[in-house]
């Protein structure tokens, strides 16, 4: 059995680019979760007002956004 025990596990191809002039990083991910189709999308970027990384997702499973900042 796998570290996951065998829960959440998601298989499929995520992308990564450089968006709005190389100031967010962009990643998409298209695939399964718990064999059913999954996808989501993550952005990435500095905040200049909070002096922090700020990360956001939102994906077909959850309804809502989910941010952390670093």
């Amino acid at each position: 059995m796998s570290a996951l025990n065998g829960r959440c596990r998601r298989l499929g191809k995520s992308d990564h680019k450089w968006t709005l002039g190389g100031r967010l990083l962009e990643q998409r991910f298209e695939g399964t979760s718990m064999d059913m189709p999954f996808s989501g999308l993550g952005h990435t970027g500095y905040d200049n007002y909070k002096k922090q990384d700020v990360t956001t997702w939102m994906d077909t499973i959850r309804i809502g956004f989910f941010s952390t900042t670093e």
